[in-house]
């Protein structure tokens, strides 16, 4: 019987699954969790767990996996690199999805309160972004954007560098810092 792999966790990026015999598609290393050494597996090679072993095993992407031996010894599973990425690539659009609705929903809330001029709020709610997603460029830029109309330079400037680290070419921010810098 043979079975291909579809479940994946992300958020430790390995994926359990039950097997008596392993191939894979593509070299790996593994080691049984009790031991302290991984070993090389060339691709198409088998791998043989006997019940209640279980692997570590680490494919060519660097994803690791965790293999249980199952309680039939029928099983045998063979993990191609296909379904690693398949499923990796749709765990982690499911992710980014769900952190870009956030930080747009975030930045609109923000943003709504900046044109009632209720700057502290929309400061507030910047700074939780940033917070929150310190490498995102956008929510800098709004950040820095939001102090400069409090009047606070220093601290809008530092927010916009650090954008320009993430975005060089934005010409909205690299504005502003010319603006600012021009102030001081």
């Amino acid at each position: 019987m043979k079975i291909c792999i579809f479940s994946l966790l992300v958020l430790c990026y390995s994926f359990p699954t039950i097997a008596a015999e392993l191939q894979f598609e593509s070299d790996v290393r593994v080691k049984k969790t009790d031991q302290l050494e991984f070993i090389s597996i060339k691709a198409g090679e088998k791998l043989t767990l006997k019940r209640n072993e279980s692997y570590i095993v680490v494919n060519s992407q660097s994803l690791p996996m965790v293999i249980f031996s199952p309680i039939n010894d029928n099983s045998e599973v063979l993990i191609t690199d296909k379904n690693i990425q398949q499923t990796l690539d749709e765990q982690i659009s499911k992710t980014l999805s769900s952190r870009t609705n956030e930080i747009i929903d975030g930045l609109r809330k923000a943003e709504s309160h900046l044109i009632k001029k209720d700057y502290p709020q929309a400061l507030a709610l910047a700074t939780s972004l940033k917070d929150k997603y310190p490498q995102v460029s956008s929510v800098l830029f709004f950040r820095a954007t939001t102090l400069s109309l409090m009047n606070n330079r220093k601290e809008a400037l530092s927010d916009l560098e650090k954008g320009l680290t993430i975005d060089p070419q934005s010409a909205a921010a690299l504005a502003l810092q010319k603006r600012l810098k021009e102030a001081q």
